[in-house]
């Protein structure tokens, strides 16, 4: 028996949380096209959701993954993804752009969070700043900064139909505020 595939370290004081991913020789991470046979395990889906961390792992698993998505295309099932980029699992020659990045159009709905946003357009890490602490001490959205970000990202995406984006702003190691929005390419709306 395999032990758990993800370790996470949490953070204390000024040091961060670390994350350790334990995906060597994984089922998932050795699949191949051929193990899954797309046109009947599709039989009857309405909906065909994937990830970024399936095509983080090895090149046989992207295949696989590119594969289900081509035979969901064929037979007009509706496409979702989680951009899900993970930095440390990028480990076989490939990079989240060269591999996630032309896929993304092809889904109904992508989600996201603000680091994975600026990994697909190319953004300078910290760009997309969606949360910030007013003059006052109080936790507001960037509302300005979203609705920049998001418009780029239709730009580049024009037929994704919603975009959905967690956003973080880490108080301290123990304490985050989240909040969140979805942009369906003409209108914004915001979680609390």
């Amino acid at each position: 028996q395999r032990s758990k595939p993800y370790y996470m370290e949490t953070a204390a004081s000024m040091r961060s949380s670390k994350v350790v991913y334990d995906r060597e020789d994984s089922a998932f991470m050795t699949m191949t096209p051929q193990m899954i046979d797309w046109e009947n395990a599709l039989n009857n889906a309405s909906w065909f959701h994937w990830s970024g961390i399936a095509l983080a792992l090895s090149q046989s698993a992207a295949d696989t993954c590119i594969k289900g998505l081509e035979i969901a295309q064929k037979k007009g099932i509706r496409l979702s993804c989680d951009l899900n980029y993970r930095k440390n699992l990028w480990k076989y020659g490939k990079t989240y752009e060269e591999i996630v990045r032309p896929l993304v159009g092809n889904s109904e709905i992508v989600f996201g969070s603000e680091d994975e946003y600026e990994v697909i357009l190319g953004l300078e890490k910290g760009t997309f700043n969606g949360m910030t602490i007013d003059e006052n001490g109080k936790f507001i959205i960037n509302k300005p900064v979203c609705e920049s970000v998001m418009q780029k990202v239709k730009t580049l995406y024009p037929n994704v139909r919603l975009f959905s984006c967690v956003m973080r702003l880490i108080v301290s190691s123990n304490h985050h505020i989240n909040a969140a929005l979805i942009f369906d390419g003409k209108k914004m709306f915001y979680s609390k």
